[in-house]
């Protein structure tokens, strides 16, 4: 009975002391139950990047805490004074970095697990680009912008190896998180490098929105199985047009996509046209009905019902030299498109 008294006395007194501790705090301020610390390494942030305001302190970190595991409340902060406004920073997650006013002078305070970000001294305007993951190669994707004004050229290869990659639910995520078929807002500085894919520059944020249809993909493995059958057709081919007028399931801009990677996976030379306009151009000859440096692909398909839609695929070289998949089914799956030819024919 002594022995249990005495560590009953003795636990009592490590609560005691437990429970009206002094806390070291770090400089931090918590808001929306998320957790932003003083990042020191920053220099402060220029008014153009200040966005709308978030809130304010409400409440200043106690320095003696009599209640074991405290944990701070939202609107309260360690080192800043009672009412201290906070706002967005323009280009970047609010889940992740705000800005603080404190002597006049904006700083950042952004979570543990947050990289730092440096800024300009005058601000290049930041531009929002709504687009959809194409390919994704290691640290690189090929993106196409999905604006309703968008051209078939609006096509972009951008590096996301040091881009804030944020999810639809607010997480930080790292580059393996972005999916071929993703809708996505890249957050840049204005600058678009003309090239073909063009670049952006100055990209700071991607933010993933949802995870949308990759009909670009399921057409490759379709191009691509047409080419491995009947190879004879093949011989000699250092050119690939396409007919996709037919296709109803690609925007413009998506089907210019597809052929840049049919044209980037087999090194060949690519181009888009109808039987009529690749004759116009010289690269049919109508009257003995071959296409001599070249195959021609043709895709007609159906308007998407539910997750599949129904197409017809051909090879064509000659009138005495094509391959139809024809009756085709696509299909969504939980691991994307797959498709299953309805009947193969040759000619």
């Amino acid at each position: 009975m002594r022995r249990l008294s005495i560590m009953v006395l003795a636990l009592a007194f490590v609560c005691s002391l437990t429970a009206c501790s002094s806390i070291d705090w770090v400089d931090f301020v918590k808001w929306d139950n998320i957790i932003y610390v003083r990042d020191t390494t920053t220099d402060s942030i220029p008014k153009e990047y200040i966005g709308d305001l978030i809130g304010s302190v409400k409440k200043v970190a106690p320095s003696i805490v009599r209640i074991p595991n405290y944990k701070p409340k939202n609107g309260m902060a360690a080192f800043l004074e009672l009412d201290t406004e906070f706002y967005e920073i323009i280009g970047y997650d609010s889940n992740r970095y705000i800005a603080v006013l404190t002597n006049e002078e904006y700083v950042v305070y952004k979570t543990i697990e947050s990289k730092s970000i440096f800024f300009q001294d005058s601000v290049v305007s930041t531009s929002d680009l709504r687009g959809k993951i194409i390919d994704v190669n290691g640290a690189s994707i090929l993106l196409v912008n999905m604006e309703k004004d968008a051209g078939s050229s609006d096509i972009y290869w951008i590096n996301v190896d040091k881009v804030n990659i944020i999810g639809a639910n607010g997480s930080a995520l790292n580059s393996s998180a972005l999916k071929r078929g993703m809708l996505v807002d890249v957050i840049y500085d204005g600058t678009i490098q003309e090239s073909f894919p063009m670049g952006l520059g100055g990209i700071s944020n991607i933010y993933i929105k949802e995870q949308s249809n990759d009909i670009v993909g399921l057409y490759r493995t379709v191009v691509d199985d047409l080419y491995a059958v009947d190879p004879g057709l093949n011989a000699d081919a250092n050119i690939f047009a396409f007919d996709l007028t037919g296709v109803s399931n690609l925007t413009e801009v998506e089907k210019a996509a597809l052929i840049y990677l049919v044209g980037n996976t087999y090194q060949v030379e690519t181009i888009a046209g109808t039987f009529d306009e690749l004759h116009e151009q010289g690269y049919i000859n109508k009257d003995e009905l071959y296409f001599e440096k070249g195959i021609l692909f043709i895709i007609n398909d159906t308007a998407m019902s539910g997750d599949q839609f129904t197409f017809d695929a051909e090879k064509w070289r000659s009138g005495l030299g094509a391959y139809y998949f024809s009756d085709c089914t696509a299909k969504k799956t939980a691991r994307g498109w797959n498709y299953n030819i309805g009947v193969e024919m040759i000619s």
